[in-house]
Parts: structure tokens; C-alpha cells; sequence
């Protein structure tokens, strides 16, 4: 035997593969034992359709995302461990009893902070989610999830860095994984594309296979049975789709006989739902976007569920239908109401939603687009939400028309010849719009300050603005956080006070939010008339409230607070916001004295900053690019 002849040198490949011909992995014979194959090799491990005979796999769906941190790395990582948490001890009491709903390798009660702490400077993580299709088997994820994460670290060759919880608030219970971007050494972790695409799945679906046992026909038949009455998206569709031809499906006489009529079921459900038309002789029509509305109206059932599980959970007797789901295109209505929930939806949580209960009386579903900043709103405040319909402005109409009457050129000499009635400031804010459509590449501006507008401007704004309201379809303005109990007992122009005084009671239902405001604003009459205050003006309450904080303010600071100009310039450093019945205000800070001026939601990331504005007839228009010095 000469040296060297048994040297081999180890070549790692994909999960679950058996390399040569010879070659057997422990997890393999264990699948073939259970499946009964009697040694054969599984070629593929996809359900077959009903009436197939045999043993199948079980499934699963793991979806994984690259996040990257950034300079706001922590608060990103906050926020949506703060999510996954706060939604799984909601959903799951039992987790409650065991300990946290946040777990690792080790810990049923993983500290989030730390993750945090040791994330500090990562250049990004990977966020998982892991959704066995037979998940409610479980009486935990906890194993299956620590099992899957053990065997990517052997495969990885490096300890991993995770935290994960567990939602049950879907018909499919899933996992939200966390994942470190960094291996064990300090150095980036990267999970090669074949394991994110497949690697991951696949290994998941042999522990479900040991665990639970292979998926029996009978299995399969009921599972596909239950699918014909569902108001979703369905495998059942997903074959109904493969076997269309321009729109058109003809089901074969000779199809196996539990197949076709599966089919056939389905297309009759489809039909009550307006997506299947009989045309007679097993030929059946389909609507060309059938699997889009299926899914809508998937995650409008959805929707419907988790919102009146909110109200069950409140004592609310009220049962909501799809009429509660604002819709921010067709719907030319604003929402006014009190903040019931504020949440995340979607795969990874990059959508926030609000559920409102509205002056109207109604409950009302709002999806707010991207979940960026949705750590700004407080459950309680007082909102109006406006959709932003198919993306134009008012302004953009009369950009429209004014080049339109000018050969397709746009200025403000133009728009003040066309409307002798326009104001400066009025034209000003028309340019701003071009300039920021500009930057979409909708119109070209000229040397002389003019802007080239083309036949179809309404199309092409209609166009450049579809992603822009994917991000923020909808537009949230915050009324006051003041409870109704503090506003019917404050000195000041309370929001009460101003809807009382532009819509009067017309806008209130006896119902919900608007009987408890209806309520509330009888309260307020009698406390101002105690005060003597029944027929004071808004703006004199305003000014009243505003003296008195005024006066808190100056003792703090030790300087004047002088009231704001309604005409000229403003400036002085943002200091802090100051929350009044009257409303939202920014303390602006100079040299000598104080000023409260109106906050605005652009303001945000402006504190600690200069702020310059000019101030006409009481309205302060704001100039961004400036008191940017050191």
C-alpha cells in the first residue's frame, strides 16, 4: 500500500447532496425509509396533482432579503425587531408563559438590544421569513428554525449571529429570522445565491419530512379540496393559469376524473367572483389578470380578519366589511379619527397600515406605504388622511394649461399673464412642483428660466409618479395628540373647537369615534362657558395659549418669547417642538429672544438647525437650501 493512496481532499457542495453515484447522506436514507421508496432514488420531491399515486415531501416557502444598514443601521434594526416583537406577543399568548417571544440559539428570551449592540457597524443583515405549509402542526417553530440555523452554520463554516420570533397572526404560521451580517472571524458573512434560492427551502423541507412524515395522497386530495372555495390566489389557479390560452381554458374529457372536477369547481367559484366566464362544452373564459385580483382580494380578506380581531379585542361590537379599506386612487374622501393601531405588513415588514376609527362612525383600514417613518405616529393623535389618487396635484393642471395657451412653454411671466389673480407665492410653489419633476425627467428647463412642457405633461406625471405613490400613496396629517378628556378642559384653540367651527356637526356620527367626540364637544361647551369663553374667537384662544406657554418658555430660557411676524423674514436656530391644545409648534431660538412658529412635517430633521422663512399674511413659506452654514 504506497502512501498517499487513501489521501482524499473533502469537496463541500449544496445542502442535501449526495455527490457521486455511491454516496449516501444519513438524511437521505432516512427520507427514503419514511417515503417507502425501498432504495430508490427520489428524482423530484414536488406534490403531484390530485389522483397521482405515492408519498410527497412537505413544503415549505423561506424568502430571504439583504438589508443594507447604513449610517442608520441601529435605528433600521430597532424598528423592525421592535415589530416582529411587539406583533408576536400580541398573537401568541402561550409564547408569553414560556418566556420572551424573541429567541436564539441558546435563549427563549433573546435580549434585542444586544443583537443591536453587537450589530453596531455591520454593513448589512439578512432578514428571513420561514413559513412551513404545515406549520399550525407545530406546537413550536423554535426547533425547526434552531435546526435549520444549525445546519447553515455547518455549511457556512462559521457561528451565526441570529434572533428570531414566531407569528401566528396569518393562516400559516411563520418565523422572522435575523441574521448578522458578519461571520464568527469580524468578517462579512455572504450566503452564496444557491443556498438563498434553494438551499435554505430544500433543507427545511427534509426536517418537515422527518418531523411530520411524507405528505399522503389522501393528504394532497383534501388540501386541494379545500382550495376550490377560497377567495385567493390557489395552486388549483396556479394549473388553471398553465393550461390557458389566450384567455381561454378547455378541460380534457379525458383529464383524470378527480382532477377535472376540481377544475371544474373552481372555475364556478371563479365565476360567482366575475373572473370565469362558461362559455358551454367545458370552455371557460378568464379574466387576463385573474392571479393580481385573486391576490388583492387575498390580502383584503386578510385585512377584514386582523381588523376585526383588533375590534374584538377592544370590546367594539362593530363587523367591518371590504368597505373599510380605504382605497387612496378612487377614494376623493379624507379620513378624519382617532389612531386605533399603527403596524407592518408585507413580507418583511416594509409597509406600515393604520387601522382609524373615523368621526364617521366606521373603522377604517389605511395602507401608509413605506414603514420608514412610521415610528413618528402615536396610537391616540388625532389624523386626516388624504389620498393621493393617481398622482397629480392641482398645480399640475395649471401647468398644463398655462403651457398649453403658450406653445408649450411654461414661466412665471407666462402664468402671471394667463392669471392676473395669481400670487407670487402662488407661482413660486408651481415652479417648485416643475422642479421636482425635473428631477423625474418629466419637463426640461431652459437657460432663461422657462420650462418646456409637452402635449402629454398629465400622462407622463401620471407615469413618473407611479413609484413614487407605491412608497406614499396616501398624504397623514396629524390634528393634535390631545385625548378628547385634555381638550375639553384646555385654554386654547382645541381641535374640538376648529371642527366644530368649519363643519359643525355634520361630519359626526352618533356612532363610535364621532358619538364620543359628539360627547366631548357638549363638555367643552360648558367648560368655556364656566370660563366666560363661549364666544371667543379661535384665534383668540390661540394667542391666549400660546402668552401662557410663552411665559414657561421665557423663565427656562431666560429670554422673551416674542410673538411670530405675520409679515418679513423669521430665523433662528430650531430648538425643540413644543405640543399645545392649538397644535403642533417649533421653538425657534436667536440671540436675544424666542419665537413659537407652526411645525410642519419637513421640519423634522431639521432640529439644531437655522431655520429661514418669510412670513405673508400669516403664512410662512420656508427656505430649505438656507441656514445650512456651520
Amino acid at each position: 500500500m504506497s502512501a498517499g493512496e487513501f489521501d482524499f481532499k473533502p469537496k463541500l457542495g449544496r445542502i442535501r447532496s449526495a455527490g457521486n453515484a455511491t454516496a449516501k447522506t444519513h438524511v437521505e436514507k432516512l427520507l427514503r425509509a419514511a417515503s417507502g421508496n425501498r432504495g430508490k432514488r427520489r428524482v423530484n420531491a414536488a406534490p403531484k396533482p390530485a389522483g397521482y399515486s405515492g408519498r410527497y415531501q412537505r413544503r415549505s416557502i423561506v424568502k430571504t432579503r439583504i438589508v443594507k444598514l447604513g449610517s442608520s443601521g441601529a435605528a433600521k434594526q430597532r424598528a423592525h425587531l421592535r415589530y416582529i416583537e411587539r406583533d408576536a406577543a400580541r398573537e401568541k399568548s402561550e409564547e408569553k408563559e414560556r418566556g420572551g417571544v424573541l429567541y436564539d440559539r441558546e435563549s427563549d428570551d433573546a435580549d434585542r438590544d444586544a443583537l443591536i449592540e453587537r450589530g453596531e457597524g455591520d454593513r448589512h443583515q439578512f432578514r428571513i421569513i420561514l413559513s412551513p405549509e404545515d406549520g399550525h402542526e407545530f406546537q413550536s417553530l423554535k426547533p425547526l428554525t434552531r435546526d435549520l440555523m444549525a445546519s447553515m452554520e455547518r455549511e457556512l463554516e462559521t457561528r451565526i449571529d441570529w434572533i428570531a420570533a414566531d407569528h401566528y397572526d396569518t393562516g400559516r404560521p411563520h418565523t422572522h429570522i435575523v441574521i448578522r451580517g458578519k461571520r464568527d472571524n469580524g468578517e462579512d458573512l455572504v450566503i452564496p445565491k444557491r443556498m438563498i434560492a434553494h438551499g435554505m427551502r430544500e433543507r427545511v423541507n427534509e426536517l418537515l419530512s422527518i418531523e411530520l412524515g411524507p405528505v399522503t395522497e389522501l393528504d394532497l386530495q383534501r388540501r386541494v379540496e379545500r382550495e376550490v372555495g377560497q377567495e385567493r390566489w390557489t395552486s388549483l389557479d396556479r394549473d388553471l393559469n398553465s393550461i390557458a390560452r389566450d384567455g381561454v381554458i378547455e378541460i380534457d374529457k379525458d383529464a383524470r376524473q378527480l382532477k377535472s372536477r376540481l377544475q371544474l369547481l373552481r372555475l364556478e367559484k371563479l365565476q360567482c367572483l366575475g373572473l370565469a366566464q362558461n362559455f358551454g362544452k367545458r370552455r371557460w373564459g378568464i379574466d387576463h389578470e385573474f392571479e393580481a385580483k385573486l391576490r388583492d382580494l387575498g390580502q383584503r380578506g386578510d385585512i377584514i380578519k386582523a381588523m376585526n380581531k383588533e375590534l374584538r379585542s377592544r370590546g367594539d361590537g362593530r363587523t367591518l366589511g371590504p368597505e373599510s379599506v380605504f382605497d387612496p386612487v378612487n377614494n376623493e374622501r379624507s379620513i378624519v379619527g382617532r389612531l386605533m393601531s399603527i403596524g407592518r405588513h408585507g413580507d418583511f415588514h416594509e409597509r406600515a397600515f393604520a387601522m382609524v376609527d373615523g368621526i364617521d362612525g366606521a373603522a377604517h383600514h389605511v395602507d401608509l406605504g413605506d414603514a420608514e417613518h412610521v415610528d413618528d405616529l402615536r396610537r391616540g393623535a388625532i389624523v386626516e388622511i388624504t389620498g393621493r389618487g393617481d398622482g397629480l396635484k392641482k398645480s399640475d393642471h395649471v401647468i398644463d394649461a398655462v403651457a398649453r395657451d403658450n406653445g408649450g412653454i411654461y414661466s412665471p411671466t407666462r402664468h402671471e399673464n394667463f392669471d392676473g389673480k395669481a400670487s407670487r407665492e402662488f407661482i413660486r410653489s408651481h415652479v417648485r412642483r416643475l422642479e421636482a419633476l425635473r428631477r423625474l425627467g418629466v419637463v426640461d428647463r431652459s437657460a432663461d428660466g422657462s420650462w418646456s412642457v409637452s402635449n402629454d405633461y398629465l400622462s407622463r406625471v401620471r407615469l413618473a409618479q407611479k413609484t413614487q405613490l407605491k412608497r406614499t400613496p396616501v398624504d397623514l396629517h396629524e390634528l393634535t395628540s390631545w385625548s378628547l378628556d385634555k381638550q375639553t378642559h384646555a385654554i386654547g384653540a382645541a381641535w374640538v373647537d376648529r371642527e366644530l367651527a368649519e363643519h359643525g356637526e355634520s361630519r359626526l356620527s352618533g356612532e363610535g369615534f364621532g358619538g364620543e367626540v359628539g360627547a366631548a364637544a357638549e363638555k367643552r361647551r360648558l367648560f368655556m362657558m364656566k370660563r366666560g369663553l363661549e364666544n371667543a374667537s379661535l384665534q383668540h384662544l390661540e394667542g391666549m395659549e400660546i402668552a401662557d406657554a410663552g411665559e414657561k418658555i421665557s423663565k427656562e430660557f431666560a429670554k422673551p418669547v416674542t410673538p411670530v411676524s405675520r409679515t418679513g423674514k423669521i430665523e433662528g436656530k430650531y430648538v425643540r417642538d413644543v405640543e399645545l391644545a392649538s397644535g403642533k409648534f417649533a421653538l425657534l431660538e436667536k440671540q436675544r429672544e424666542l419665537t413659537l412658529v407652526p411645525w410642519r412635517r419637513a421640519m423634522a430633521r431639521a432640529i439644531g438647525r437655522n431655520m429661514v422663512g418669510v412670513a405673508s399674511n400669516g403664512r410662512i413659506t420656508w427656505d430649505w437650501t438656507k441656514g445650512r452654514g456651520r
